[in-house]
Order: structure tokens, then C-alpha cells, then sequence
């Protein structure tokens, strides 16, 4: 049986953040559904004593835990690949070292968190000044969808996404680059009567649009955005 561990932030029970859950939970299953076993790796957020450090430094200790669990999954089972997924995973693929098994870094959005944050000996691992750029090099697959590479070659791309606009052409240019389409992720909504009708009597529509926000994409801004929307009647 092939066998598959994904490196994943974004799924994380506790703080489960907008569309790419999503993406990654139907990839897990259809994985599944193809007979190939399937690991999630997920940070261990009872452990609180980090909460007050930087966001990419706490992913950086999660992807460090997360090599020391492949490794100790490495030793006991076959391992057919190895993905890490987004900016959240992208020290994984820095910190692993070379092994049979392909490391695959899927690019799901062109957020590229800062640097300076690390450590001096963090940083001096990364072959780049941008994280997204240094997994780009480092990986042995790089999987991300048309619009983002088709992006990368037609637009000049500004600040330190210059660093991960190069990479990423490199990567094409050496065939490294899978590309693929989230379609069919989201499950479907049955078909009832909605009441997107009276958005056209709000003075000020609605412009919801994908994007990082500054707050987790959890219950919280759910809500929130819903007693909005009540207090216009919508």
C-alpha cells in the first residue's frame, strides 16, 4: 500500500483557517478513497506556551516536531512522499533532510510571512531571503494551481515575492511544478431559497473577497459577519 504524511497547520481542530482546511481534508480523502494511506500531521496546540510568540516562529517549531515525526514514522513503515503544505509548512521542507521519498511543498496562496522574526541560525538555513521562495528551491515537487504560475510569468511580481516569482519559474523550468485546481472541495449547499436578493437594497454592498485577515477564519468572524448582515435584514 502506498503511503502518504501531510504536514499541515492549516487543518488544526482548534484554529481551522478558511478554504484551505478544506482543500487539504478533500485531498486527505481522496487519497484515502485511492487506497493510499493517508497521515495528517497537526500542531499539538495543548502545549500554550508559545501562543505569545510570533505566528511563523510557532510554525517553525511545528515543523520542526513534525520532521521528528516523520522520521519516526520513516523508521517503522514505507513512506511514498511527503507534503507540506503552505507558508505554515514551509520549514518543514527546510529543516528535512534529503530522503528516498519525494518532498512535495504545495503553494496555496502567495502570502510570504517575514523572516526577521527567526533566529540568526533559522534564517542561515534559508537558501532565499523570502521562506515561500527557499521551499520553492528546496523542494522536489511544487505543486500550486495554473492562475499562480500563469501569474508568475506574465506579472512582476513586488518586494519578496520577487524572490518566490523566480523560484517558482525555475522550479517550471527544471519541471518541478505540478499544477492543479481546488475544484470540488467545498461541499455542496442544497438548493433552498436564499436571501441574496436583498443585497441589491443595501446601500453599501457586501464585498466579500479571499484574503488572510488579521484575525483567524474560525467561529468567531462567522458570527461576526453574520449579525452584520441581520442588522441590514439580510
Amino acid at each position: 500500500m502506498k503511503s502518504v504524511t501531510m504536514v499541515c497547520w492549516e487543518a488544526d481542530p482548534f484554529y481551522t483557517r478558511g478554504g484551505t482546511a478544506y482543500a487539504i481534508r478533500r485531498l486527505a480523502n481522496q487519497l484515502t478513497e485511492l487506497g493510499i494511506e493517508t497521515r495528517v500531521l497537526l500542531p499539538n496546540r495543548l502545549d500554550t506556551r508559545q501562543r505569545r510568540t510570533p505566528r511563523v516562529v510557532q510554525c517553525s517549531e511545528f515543523c520542526r516536531e513534525a520532521v521528528e515525526a516523520v522520521d519516526q514514522i520513516r523508521s517503522s513503515a514505507p513512506l511514498d512522499a511527503v507534503i507540506a503544505h503552505s507558508d505554515e509548512g514551509a520549514m518543514f521542507i527546510i529543516l528535512q533532510k534529503r530522503s528516498r521519498e519525494p518532498s512535495v511543498f504545495w503553494l496555496h496562496s502567495l502570502y510570504a510571512p517575514p523572516i526577521h522574526d527567526f533566529s540568526e541560525d533559522q534564517r542561515r538555513l534559508l537558501p532565499s531571503q523570502s521562506l515561500l521562495a527557499s521551499a520553492v528551491m528546496k523542494a522536489d515537487i511544487v505543486v500550486t494551481s495554473r492562475g499562480i504560475l500563469k501569474d508568475a510569468g506574465e506579472f512582476e511580481w513586488p518586494g519578496r515575492l520577487k524572490e518566490l516569482q523566480q523560484a517558482l519559474a525555475t522550479a517550471s523550468t527544471e519541471n518541478r511544478v505540478l499544477t492543479v485546481e481546488s475544484m470540488g472541495c467545498l461541499p455542496e449547499v442544497a438548493k433552498t431559497s436564499s436571501n441574496l436578493e436583498k443585497l441589491e437594497n443595501v446601500r453599501s454592498p457586501y464585498v466579500l473577497f479571499p484574503c488572510r485577515p488579521s484575525v483567524d477564519k474560525g467561529m468567531g468572524i462567522l458570527v461576526a459577519i453574520a449579525e452584520r448582515l441581520r442588522a441590514d435584514n439580510i
